[in-house]
C-alpha cells in the first residue's frame, strides 16, 4: 500500500500524462534511506500502462563498472541502427557490443538521447532508475546529458536517490522533489497495517516518534516492539542511523558461517551460481542463506539473491573482519569465468594487500577497456587503483598519469590535477613528467591559472627528450595562453623557441606554428600579415582535423586578419565537423572563435546564439576560461544591441571569472563594453575616464596589438568634450600602429580618428577613405559608426544632402544589426538635417529566440530535421517544436519559403 504520497503521485501523474500527450519530463525523488523512493518509483511503473519501461538500479558492487547502469537501461533495445553515424558507434562501443575507437563522453549521451526519442515516436517511454546516486559515473554523465535536452518528446524519467554530495542531477537543471517523511496519520495507519492489530498507544506513541515519518522504520518498528523499548527515550538518532542498526541486528542473529554466506552473496551483486561455487569451493552449499532468507533478509529465485533492502546489503559483511572479507572477494575471483575479466580484477584488486604487479597489470587491462569505450571516470578509478598496486615508481607514474588523462576526459579538473601531481612527483625526470606537465598546462589553461598553465606549458616543452613536434605544439599552446592573459612577453619568447626546431615538424604543425609565430608578432605590434596567410593557406589545404586538440588554430588567423571572406570556409567546416563528431568538450573553444568572428561581422544573431550555445556547454564542462571568454562576447554583443541588464549581468560574472582565473583579455573586453555602454548611452566622461583606464593598462601590459587598443573611441571621447588637444596625439599614435599591420579594419579606425581631429578641410577626405577601407573587412558595425560620425561631420559643416547620405546608410546599418541606442543617435542626427525617419525593425529574426535561430539556420541550408538535431544534441521532435515557432513567427509554412525568409534576412 502506498500510504499518503498525495503530492510525489501527483507529480508522477502529471509527468506520466504530459508524457503522453509528446512533452516530456524528468523528476528525481531525494530522499534518505528508507523514505519511500522505491515505492513511488514502483507506484509510476503501476501507472504507466501502454508505456515502454526501462529500468535500471545503481549498486555498489558495479559503480566502478564502465556504463553497467546503461546496459541494464538498454537491455531491451537491441537495435541501435537508426542512430545518426557517431551516435550509434558511440552507443554501441560505450555498451560494448562491438569494437570500435573510444568515442567522445558526450556521443554517449547524444546517442542515448537520440535512442530514447526514437523509440517515443511509437510508444511512450519511461525510464526509472532506482538508487541514482549509485550509477556509475560514466552512466549518469550520459542520462543526464539526455534528461537536460528533452523537451517535446513521448518520454519521461524517473530517479531516485539520496542526497549524497554534489548531485549530477542539480548540475543539469533536472526538478528535484524531496521525500519527506509520512504525517502522524499515515505513519500510524502504516504501522497498525504491518503489525496486524491496533498498536497499544504507547507502542504507537515511539513509533511516531523515533521513525520520523519513515515509511522503512515504521515497519521494523512495527514488527519490533521491543527493539523500541530497549532504546532511549530521551533524543531520537538520525533514522539512517536507526534503519543501518535495525538491520545490523537482523544479519548478526545469523551464524557466522551464514553471515559469510549473506556476505558473499552482498560481494557478488547476487550471481546465485557464484555464490553456490565458492561455497562449494569451502565444502559448504546454498543452505547458509536459508536463514537469512527465512528471517526476510534476501530471496533466492532466478538465479540471484536478492535483498529486501539496500541497506540490508549494505550491513552484510559489518561483522566479518577486514581479513575475511579480503578471502572473500579472492575466492569471487577464483570463482568467476575468465570472460568476466573487469570484475576478476576488481575482486583481486579489493583482495590485495600491499603493491602486487600481476593485479597492477590486470587492473590496468580493466582501465584500458573502460578508456576505450569512453567511460572515463571507471577508467582513471581503475588507473589509480593500478598505480597503488605497482611495485615500481615507473609504473605508478605512468598509470596515474593515465588516470589523470582519463579523469581531465570525464571532466573532473580537480581530480585529474591532482593525480597527474603525483605522476609529475613520482618520476620528476623521466617522460611521464613531460607529458603530464604538458596536460596539467591544458587542465590550467581551460579550468584554472592561466599563469600556471604558461608556466606548465614552457616546462613541458623544454624538457630533455621531448620531441620537436610535441615541444612547436606546446609553444603553440603558450601563444594561445598569452593571447587570453595578454602576455606579450611569453607569446614573444615561445614563438622565439618554436622557431629554432620548427624545420623538423610536419606541415600541418609548421603552419600552427607559423599562426602562432604571426599572433605574436601582432601583439607586439609587429607586422605579420604574410606570415599569418601562409599558415591559414597550408591548415585551408589540409585535411580538417576533428580530433586534434590544435583544431581552433584554423580559425586564429582569419581572426587576427580581420579581413573580409578571408577564412570564412575554415571557420564553416571546423564547426560543421565537430558538430559531426558530437566533440563537446572541444565546441565551447570552438564556438568562442566562431562566435567572435560573426560579432565582428554583420551576423550577430548567429554569433549571440553560439556565444549562449559555449557558454551552456563550457559550464556543462567546466571550462572556466572559455566560460569567461564567451560571457564577455555574449555581454559585448548585449551591450552594442540597447539590453543594458542583460549586459551588465554578464559582464560582471565574466570579470568575476576574469579576476579568479588571470582571463585578462575577458577583462580588458568587460573594461570596454562597460566604456562603450556609457558612450552609447551619451555618458561621456564616464566612458573617456573606463578608455583611459583600459588603454592605460594594455600599455603597462606591454600589448602592442592595435586591435585591442580603446584608442578610436577615447579620440571621438575627447573631441566631444572638446578637449581635442589631448585627442590629436593619440590618433597620431594609434595610426602610426595601425599602418605597421597594414590591414584594413585598423586603418579604417585609424582614418576616422584622424578625421575627428583633423581640420573641416581634410575630415571628409579622411572620412571618404575609412568607407572604402570599412569595404576590404566584414565588421558592419565599424562601418555605422563611422558613417555616423561622418554624418555628424557634415552636418555641422552644413552640407545637409551628404550628411543624411551618411547618416541614413549608418541608420540603416545600424537598424539592421540591432544597436538600437546607435541607431537613435543616428535618427537624432537625421532629424536635426530636418529629415524624419522612423526605426526601421530589424525583421521577424528579432523575434526568434536563440534556438529558434538555430534550427532556422541548418533548416535553411538544407538539413533535415534529424541532421539538425544530431548537429544541436537534441530530438527531432523538439526541433520540430521549435520549428512550429519559426514558421509562425516568419510567417512561412514550407521549407522552401523558410530558406527564402532566412535569405532575406541574411540579405538585410
Amino acid at each position: 500500500m502506498l500510504a499518503g504520497r498525495h503530492q510525489e503521485r501527483r507529480a508522477l501523474e502529471a509527468l506520466l500524462a504530459g508524457a503522453r500527450l509528446g512533452r516530456s519530463g524528468s523528476l528525481v525523488l531525494s530522499g534518505e534511506p528508507g523514505i519511500g523512493k522505491t515505492t513511488l518509483l514502483r507506484h509510476a511503473r503501476e501507472q504507466a500502462g501502454g508505456f515502454l519501461v526501462l529500468r535500471a538500479t545503481g549498486t555498489e558492487s558495479e559503480r566502478d563498472l564502465a556504463f553497467a547502469g546503461l546496459s541494464e537501461l538498454l537491455a531491451p533495445l537491441a537495435d541501435l541502427d537508426g542512430l545518426p553515424a557517431p551516435q550509434r558507434r558511440a552507443l554501441a562501443v560505450a555498451l560494448a557490443r562491438e569494437p570500435g575507437a573510444t568515442p567522445d563522453r558526450f556521443a554517449v549521451g547524444a546517442g542515448l538521447l537520440t535512442l530514447l526519442t526514437q523509440v517515443g515516436e511509437g510508444v511512450p517511454v519511461l525510464v526509472l532508475v532506482d538508487d541514482a546516486h549509485l550509477l556509475d559515473r560514466s552512466t549518469s554523465d550520459a542520462l543526464w546529458f539526455a534528461a537536460r535536452r528533452l523537451l517535446a518528446d513521448s518520454v519521461a524519467i524517473v530517479a531516485a536517490a539520496r542526497p549524497e554530495g554534489p548531485a549530477p542531477w542539480v548540475a543539469a537543471g533536472i526538478v528535484e522533489c524531496p521525500v519527506t517523511g509520512l504525517d502522524d496519520a499515515d505513519c500510524a495507519a502504516l504501522a497498525e497495517q504491518v503489525a496486524g492489530r491496533p498498536l497499544p498507544a504507547g507502542h504507537r506513541d515511539q513509533v511516531l516518534a523515533w521513525s520520523r515519518g519513515n515509511p522503512l522504520a515504521v515497519r521494523e518498528l512495527a514488527r519490533q516492539p521491543d527493539l523500541a523499548a530497549t532504546m532511549l527515550p530521551s533524543t531520537p538518532p538520525p533514522v539512517s542511523s536507526l534503519l543501518l542498526e535495525t538491520f545490523g541486528r537482523q544479519a548478526r542473529t545469523l551464524s557466522a558461517q551464514e553471515q559469510r554466506a549473506l556476505a558473499l552473496a552482498a560481494i557478488t551483486d547476487g550471481d546465485l551460481a557464484v555464490v553456490e561455487r565458492v561455497l562449494a569451493a569451502r565444502g559448504e552449499d546454498l543452505s547458509l542463506l536459508a536463514g537469512a532468507e527465512a528471517r526476510g533478509l534476501v530471496t533466492m529465485a532466478g538465479g540471484r539473491v536478492s535483498f529486501a533492502h539496500p541497506l540490508q546489503r549494505a550491513v552484510a559483511g559489518s561483522a566479518l573482519a577486514p581479513a575475511e572479507l579480503r578471502a572473500l572477494h579472492a575466492a569471487v575471483a577464483e570463482a568467476l569465468p575468465l570472460a568476466a575479466g573487469d570484475l576478476r580484477a576488481r575482486h583481486l584488486a579489493v583482495a590485495a594487500v600491499g603493491p602486487d604487479e600481476a593485479v597492477a597489470a590486470q587492473v590496468e587491462e580493466v582501465a584500458r577497456r573502460a578508456d576505450r569505450r569512453a567511460a572515463y571516470a571507471e577508467a582513471s578509478a581503475a588507473y589509480e587503483r593500478a598505480a597503488q598496486l605497482s611495485d615500481s615508481a615507473a609504473d605508478r607514474a605512468r598509470r596515474r598519469f593515465a588516470a589523470g588523462e582519463s579523469a581531465w576526459r570525464s571532466g573532473r579538473a580537480g581530480t585529474a590535477t591532482a593525480l597527474l601531481e603525483a605522476a609529475v612527483h613520482e618520476e620528476p625526470t623521466g617522460p611521464v613528467a613531460a607529458r603530464g606537465e604538458a596536460l596539467l598546462g591544458v587542465i590550467a589553461a581551460k579550468a584554472g591559472s592561466l599563469r600556471t598553465a604558461r608556466d606548465l606549458l614552457f616546462r613541458a616543452a623544454g624538457r630533455p627528450g621531448v620531441s620537436a613536434q610535441e615541444a612547436v605544439l606546446r609553444y603553440a599552446d603558450v601563444v594561445d595562453v598569452s593571447l587570453y592573459r595578454l602576455d606579450t612577453e611569453a607569446a614573444t619568447r615561445a614563438a622565439a623557441l618554436s622557431e629554432k626546431v620548427v624545420d623538423r615538424v610536419d606541415a600541418r604543425t609548421a603552419a600552427i606554428a607559423g599562426v602562432a609565430g604571426g599572433m605574436a608578432a601582432v601583439f607586439a605590434g609587429r607586422p605579420a600579415t604574410d606570415r599569418l596567410r601562409h599558415g591559414m593557406a597550408v591548415l585551408a589545404a589540409g585535411p580538417s582535423r576533428v580530433r586534434d586538440d590544435h583544431a581552433a588554430w584554423d580559425l586564429l588567423g582569419p581572426l587576427f586578419l580581420r579581413e573580409a571572406g578571408t577564412g570564412l570556409n575554415l571557420v564553416r567546416r571546423a564547426e560543421s565537423r565537430l558538430r559531426e563528431e558530437v566533440d563537446l568538450g572541444a565546441l565551447p573553444h570552438l564556438l568562442f572563435h566562431v562566435a567572435r568572428y560573426q560579432a565582428t561581422s554583420d551576423a550577430w544573431p548567429q554569433a549571440a546564439i553560439r556565444y549562449t550555445e559555449a557558454v551552456d556547454l563550457a559550464r556543462e564542462t567546466g571550462q572556466s576560461t572559455e566560460l569567461a571568454m564567451n560571457l564577455a562576447g555574449l555581454a559585448w554583443l548585449r551591450g552594442r544591441q540597447g539590453q543594458e541588464g542583460a549586459c551588465r549581468l554578464l559582464a560582471a560574472e565574466a570579470a568575476q571569472i576574469a579576476l579568479e582565473q588571470d582571463v585578462r583579455l575577458a577583462r580588458a573586453w568587460t573594461l570596454f563594453l562597460l566604456a562603450e555602454l556609457d558612450l552609447a548611452q551619451g555618458d561621456v566622461e564616464a566612458a573617456r575616464a573606463q578608455f583611459q583606464s583600459l588603454d592605460s593598462w594594455l600599455d603597462e601590459l606591454g600589448v602592442r596589438d592595435v586591435d585591442l587598443s580603446p584608442a578610436p573611441e577615447l579620440v571621438e571621447c575627447l573631441v566631444r568634450l572638446g578637449r581635442d588637444h589631448e585627442a590629436r596625439p593619440r590618433a597620431a599614435a594609434y595610426t602610426r600602429a595601425a599602418t605597421a599591420k597594414q590591414q584594413p579594419w585598423a586603418l579604417a579606425r585609424a582614418r576616422r580618428a584622424q578625421a575627428l581631429v583633423a581640420d573641416d578641410d581634410a575630415a571628409p577626405v579622411l572620412f571618404e577613405e575609412a568607407v572604402a577601407l570599412h569595404g576590404e573587412s566584414p565588421d558592419r558595425f565599424e562601418e555605422a559608426r563611422t558613417r555616423l560620425a561622418f554624418g555628424e561631420r557634415l552636418r555641422r559643416l552644413r552640407s545637409r544632402a551628404e550628411a543624411r547620405e551618411q547618416l541614413r546608410q549608418a541608420q540603416h546599418l545600424l537598424d539592421g544589426l540591432g544597436a538600437t541606442w546607435w541607431s537613435d543617435r543616428a535618427r537624432t542626427e537625421l532629424a536635426a538635417t530636418g529629415l524624419t525617419v522612423r526605426r526601421r525593425s530589424a525583421g521577424p529574426i528579432t523575434d526568434l529566440t536563440g534556438r529558434e535561430l538555430q534550427i532556422a539556420l541548418l533548416l535553411a541550408e538544407g538539413r533535415t530535421t534529424r541532421e539538425a538535431a544530431a548537429a544541436l544534441f537534441l530530438s527531432p521532435k523538439t526541433v520540430e517544436y521549435h520549428l512550429r515557432n519559426v514558421y509562425s513567427k516568419l510567417a512561412v509554412s514550407s521549407r522552401a519559403e523558410l530558406s527564402r525568409a532566412v535569405a532575406d534576412l541574411r540579405a538585410e
